[in-house]
């Protein structure tokens, strides 16, 4: 994985997810959005398994495996 590669996935999970999920998650009941607390829980576990699996793959790496 390149450097660019690997901060993009890294702003994705760590900024933009969350954001997404509050944006939705205060903006849809105002708004009339489809089950926000869904969404906002779909977007959070998402988050999470991302995160994690991202987290493992940089450790393993930084340990000199293969990812």
């Amino acid at each position: 994985m390149s450097n660019k590669v690997y901060d993009i996935l890294k702003w994705v999970i760590a900024i933009v997810m969350p954001a997404a999920a509050v944006l939705y998650g205060n903006l849809g009941p105002d708004w009339g959005w489809y089950n926000p607390q869904l969404i906002v829980k779909t977007i959070t576990e998402i988050q999470l398994f991302l995160g994690t699996i991202f987290a493992v793959s940089c450790y393993s790496y930084a340990k000199g495996g293969k990812g």
